[in-house]
């Protein structure tokens, strides 16, 4: 059974989770090197990789058994050897599946702790911070993403992370 707020937030994980899925795809249009550690084809098969992963609330190997904060922090430590760009995503699903208590549907008999939603979103604020400013030992920032330049912008990142 569904109340309509269940509805809701069940309506709200799945487009939190599309609009990190679009993350993951832009990310990878911008990072290709990073796709290609997966070892797979194409992207779209290393997308898809990621995707179930985290629908399949499987564990990636690249991360060690890290889910959550301690996941974002490995995935944007310059030390990290792995896909980069999957590690990221999927870390940030992690994170906002957890805040709620570990579902992606939402059922009359189960509760939503406020709190750990709200610590969910301002983690994602510190993630976009972290893509904007992690960088490698070369000065050169470990994902490119967002980008101000005199001559263009693109900021289409910020906006998705601000869905």
């Amino acid at each position: 059974l569904q109340t309509d707020a269940d509805r809701m937030a069940t309506l709200a994980m799945r487009d939190n989770l599309q609009s990190l899925y679009q993350l993951l795809w832009k990310l990878y249009k911008r990072n290709p090197a990073e796709w290609k550690k997966t070892g797979l084809p194409s992207q779209a098969d290393a997308e898809l990789a990621i995707r179930r992963a985290i629908e399949q609330n499987r564990e990636l190997s690249d991360l060690g058994g890290r889910r959550d904060i301690a996941a974002l922090s490995y995935s944007l430590d310059p030390a990290f050897r792995g896909d980069r760009v999957g590690a990221f995503i999927y870390s940030l699903a992690s994170m906002l599946i957890t805040a709620h208590g570990g579902r992606t549907e939402f059922y009359v008999y189960q509760g939503i702790d406020a709190q750990y939603v709200y610590n969910a979103a301002r983690n994602v604020e510190v993630a976009t911070w972290m893509l904007a400013t992690r960088k490698d030992d070369k000065g050169a920032p470990l994902l490119l993403s967002n980008a101000l330049t005199d001559d263009a912008s693109n900021l289409s990142y910020a906006r998705e992370f601000a869905k």
